[in-house]
């Protein structure tokens, strides 16, 4: 059995698992460690270019609901958009940045915690509780 190993470049998104590419679809010319500006001798990806979440997060919503509605031929209720705001209908609910529920209490102004707060929030949900 062999196993398909899919390399995918975190910026624009392009299969880049190809013997003949991998690294070299990034930009070889030399910049400091980290700095994510484009190259102003190529127009290749940038190794060190950080993503932008929001807008990756944004673009995949609006495609959700672009497919949603292609499919359902409707427009969400407004029951269905207050249960979805609302957490999803769990108890305690799940929301990521409004502090409530248990993600929100994990997730502060939907960043990714610290390792720190991420023990902090096991041994308070779990042992302490």
């Amino acid at each position: 059995m062999s196993l398909a190993i899919k390399r995918m470049c975190y910026v624009c998104r392009k299969n880049i698992g190809s013997p003949t590419e991998g690294y070299q679809h990034f930009c070889q010319h030399f910049r400091p460690e980290g700095d994510g500006r484009q190259c102003t001798e190529c127009n290749k990806c940038n190794l060190w270019e950080a993503e932008n979440t929001d807008a990756i997060l944004r673009n995949a919503k609006a495609d959700a609901e672009r497919r949603w509605r292609e499919t359902e031929r409707r427009e969400l209720s407004n029951a269905e958009k207050a249960y979805l705001e609302s957490g999803g209908g769990h108890a305690d609910g799940l929301r990521f940045t409004s502090g409530e529920g248990v993600l929100g209490s994990l997730l502060h102004g939907g960043r990714m915690p610290s390792m720190e707060e991420i023990c902090d929030f096991i041994v308070e949900k779990f042992i302490v509780a």
